[in-house]
């Protein structure tokens, strides 16, 4: 059966990181604030998707003659902890390395992420910010027959986006469970010889965090699904 694999590192499940760029390159935009907790207990499952491949490659190729079904959770959850403040951190660190413009050709400031612990203290935050400015504004626009109707209009559509992302993610962002990779674990051991091992590497002790985050994961965020 003949079999390839794949090498060079490359970016995990991208949509489940796409919040944390949404907010983070908007402030650049306007939000600095992120929903999950920032503690050690917030997990992030991430693996560099020519891990996710080469473990498929050892899998099909273990059972091409076999009629069993075996579940593998190819992460990196229980050996190598993806933690909210590493993220945070990297996103900050690729921002600043790497300025962000506006459409209008503007250098925007990088600002430090800040994590909300709860939907509540979230929802406070929005209202006292965002919410009551915005119906400041509206009430205003009221007085003035429309003169900052369109003005109005943006800020309302983009704080209605925000809040929809925050919803929909929020039980992500506060997931704190574990999955079982001891299959994948059996996988990897029943390789043959360190030399299938180092082609066909996806033990997530071996990933780098921090090198994997700010030069491959985040970069392939960006270019895939925020451009």
């Amino acid at each position: 059966m003949p079999i390839a694999r794949v090498a060079s590192a490359a970016p995990s499940w991208l949509f489940d990181f796409a919040p944390v760029m949404t907010f983070s390159s908007t402030r650049i935009g306007s939000y600095d604030i992120l929903i999950g907790s920032k503690n050690e207990s917030s997990l992030v499952l991430k693996i560099p998707g020519d891990m996710v491949a080469n473990a498929m490659i050892l899998a099909i190729t273990t059972h091409s003659n076999q009629h069993s079904e075996v579940i593998y959770h190819v992460s990196s959850s229980v050996r190598n902890l993806v933690k909210t403040s590493t993220i945070e951190k990297c996103v900050y660190q690729y921002i600043v390395k790497n300025h962000q413009t506006r459409s209008d050709g503007k250098e925007i400031k990088a600002n430090k992420l800040h994590f909300k612990r709860t939907m509540t203290s979230f929802h406070i935050y929005m209202l006292l910010h965002y919410r009551l400015p915005l119906e400041g504004l509206r009430l205003m626009n009221l007085a003035l027959f429309g003169l900052f109707t369109q003005q109005y209009n943006t800020y309302w559509r983009e704080y209605k986006r925000v809040m929809l992302l925050a919803d929909i993610y929020a039980p992500y962002a506060f997931f704190k469970g574990c999955f079982d990779d001891s299959n994948l674990e059996c996988l990897r051991k029943a390789m043959v010889n360190n030399v299938e091992m180092k082609l066909f590497d996806f033990d997530p002790v071996n990933i780098e965090l921090d090198d994997y985050l700010i030069n491959i994961h985040i970069p392939g965020v960006i270019k895939y699904l925020l451009k």
